[in-house]
């Protein structure tokens, strides 16, 4: 399963997401975006949506309020990190 992760500063214990990030730097694959995606007014989100689609990404797993009010784009899934990690 191929997985994007954005994270932004809260109140999520460091050390989940140490291990998270540890698990993603093995696992990690570059990408050029392919195309352009403006589906949020927040262009930098739209940027990690470019990614996701032209890494044939299976889940975002993120903190960001408006990724996760998408729930999901395309075939790949929204989540939070809560959910990622299996708390929900």
């Amino acid at each position: 399963m191929n997985f994007l992760l954005s994270f932004q500063p809260n109140s999520v214990a460091i050390r989940r997401i140490s291990r998270v990030a540890v698990f993603s730097s093995e696992t990690a694959e570059r990408v050029e975006p392919a195309q352009k995606i403006k589906v949020l007014t927040d262009e930098p989100v739209n940027r990690i949506l470019e990614c996701a689609v032209s890494g044939n990404a299976d889940a975002i797993v993120t903190g960001d309020k408006g990724l996760l009010r998408l729930r999901g784009y395309e075939r790949i899934k929204i989540i939070s990190l809560k959910e990622y990690l299996g708390e929900q």
